[in-house]
């Protein structure tokens, strides 16, 4: 649905809400900028472009007891899948492999890889760490949709 301000003006689009009988209910929105360029991508394109991907998904360790519950000695984000012929594949990224750096700043959350990714465009290298099997590992990805 959409999120509206006091003007009856649409600024975003709700796509995550919550609410129980001991919250006062909570709700995520895509602002609305991004929504009208998705869109627009959408109509001009038939999908999204413009937008880097690696290929992978991955769980956020952040903290000592997620470690050890996914038997990890290290924190980062645990690869548990990386999609064939992408990015990632590419540059020898493989399940089970835990991101601990982008560009040689530490990622341990979404954001931290999130951030890394938004100061690069499509085409650019960068350099990930990784530890397999307790072992660190430089890995060269170029970026691309």
């Amino acid at each position: 649905g959409g999120l509206f301000n006091s003007k009856g003006e649409l600024i975003g689009v709700v796509n995550a809400k919550s609410s129980g009988s001991d919250i006062e209910g909570l709700g995520f929105a895509i602002p609305i900028n991004i929504a009208k360029s998705v869109v627009n991508d959408l109509v001009e394109n038939g999908k999204v472009s413009g937008r880097i991907t690696l290929g992978i998904t991955y769980y956020e360790i952040s903290s000592i007891t997620q470690a050890m519950e996914h038997g990890v000695n290290v924190l980062g984000l645990l690869v548990s899948e990386v999609t064939p012929n992408s990015n990632a594949a590419a540059a020898g990224i493989q399940a089970n492999d835990v991101i601990v750096e982008a560009d040689g700043e530490q990622v341990t959350t979404s954001d931290d890889l999130r951030s890394a990714l938004s100061s690069h465009k499509i085409g650019d290298t960068m350099t990930f760490t990784v530890v397999r099997d307790k072992e660190y590992v430089e890995l060269s990805c170029t970026l691309a949709e």
